[in-house]
C-alpha cells in the first residue's frame, strides 16, 4: 500500500507499468500534450461563437459529460491499481476523457494546417505501440524449445514454477508462480526450504527464463525476477538436475519428495 505511482520499486514485471517513465512516452508520446494545446485554443475559439450560436453551448454540456465520466473512469482505476499501474486499464477512460478533449480541440484556428500532421504523430505513435505489441507477442526459440521439450518429457507432476508472462499459456504444463503468496519465502529459504515449498505446491520443474534473472533488494520487493543468487543455488545443488538449457531459458527438475 505504501508504494505509489512514481515509486521506483516495481512489485511486478509488465509492459504497461506507468512507474517507467518510457511507458509514458511509448503509450502517450507526443499526441496527447499537443491535443490539450489545440484544445486550449479551441475553448477560446468556442467561447467567441457562444454568443452568435446556439449549439455551441450543447457542445459544451456533451463534452463536459465526457471529461466527466473519463476522469471518473481514469480516478476509480488508479485507485484499483495503485500499486501497479498498467497502462493497458486506463485506455477506456482515457479515450472517453480525449473524445471530449478532441471535440473542443477541432474548434482550434488554422485546423487545415495542424490536423493533417497531427493525423501523421497519430499514426506514427501507432505503428510504435503496434510493434511493441508484436515483440511482446512473439514467441522466441528459446521458449518454443522449452515448450516442445515439456510437451515431449512432462516433468513427474505436471507443474512447474515459472514467471507468468503471456507465453505461459502455450505451455503443456500447469504454472505456479507466487506459491501460495509465500513466493518470498522461496527466496528467502535455503535449498531445503525451497524443495519443501516446492513440494507442497507439487512442482515438478522450475522454469527459469533468463532475462528476468536480476539483483534483487532486501525487501524484495520486486516479484518480476528470479534473484541471481536463487539461480546460482540452483546450479550448485546436485539435486537439481537440468535438462534444457539455451538462449531463452533454463529448466530444472525438482527431484520427488522423500517418502516417511
Amino acid at each position: 500500500p505504501s508504494l505509489s505511482l512514481y515509486s521506483d520499486d516495481v512489485i511486478a514485471n509488465h509492459p504497461g507499468d506507468l512507474r517507467i517513465p518510457r511507458n509514458w512516452v511509448l503509450y502517450g508520446g507526443g499526441i496527447a500534450p499537443l491535443v490539450l494545446l489545440l484544445a486550449c485554443l479551441g475553448w477560446f475559439q468556442r467561447r467567441r461563437a457562444l454568443a452568435r450560436d446556439a449549439l455551441a453551448e450543447k457542445d459544451d454540456v456533451m463534452d463536459a459529460v465526457m471529461l466527466i465520466g473519463g476522469c471518473t473512469d481514469l480516478l476509480l482505476t488508479y485507485y484499483m491499481l495503485r500499486t501497479s499501474p498498467d497502462a493497458r486499464f486506463f485506455f477506456p477512460g482515457a479515450v472517453l476523457c480525449l473524445m471530449g478533449i478532441i471535440r473542443v480541440a477541432h474548434s482550434a484556428p488554422l485546423r487545415k494546417v495542424w490536423l493533417p500532421c497531427l493525423m501523421l504523430a497519430a499514426l506514427l505513435q501507432a505503428g510504435a505501440v503496434l510493434a511493441q505489441t508484436w515483440t511482446l507477442r512473439r514467441v522466441p526459440n528459446g521458449i518454443a524449445e522449452a515448450i516442445t521439450y515439456l510437451e515431449q518429457h512432462p516433468p513427474r507432476s505436471n507443474r512447474v514454477f515459472m514467471y507468468p508472462e503471456g507465453n505461459y499459456r502455450l505451455f503443456p504444463t500447469s504454472h505456479d508462480w507466487y506459491l501460495g503468496n509465500e513466493l518470498r519465502s522461496l527466496w528467502k529459504g535455503d535449498n531445503d526450504d525451497r524443495l519443501a515449498l516446492l513440494h507442497k505446491r507439487h512442482v515438478g520443474a522450475i522454469v527459469v527464463k533468463n532475462h528476468l534473472v536480476g539483483p534483487i533488494d532486501a525487501d524484495m520487493n520486486n516479484l518480476g525476477v528470479y534473484p541471481e543468487a536463487f539461480v546460482d543455488d540452483l546450479e550448485n545443488d546436485s539435486r537439481f538436475i537440468k535438462v534444457l538449457e539455451n538462449k531463452a531459458v533454463r529448466i530444472y527438475t525438482v527431484p520427488a519428495a522423500a517418502k516417511p
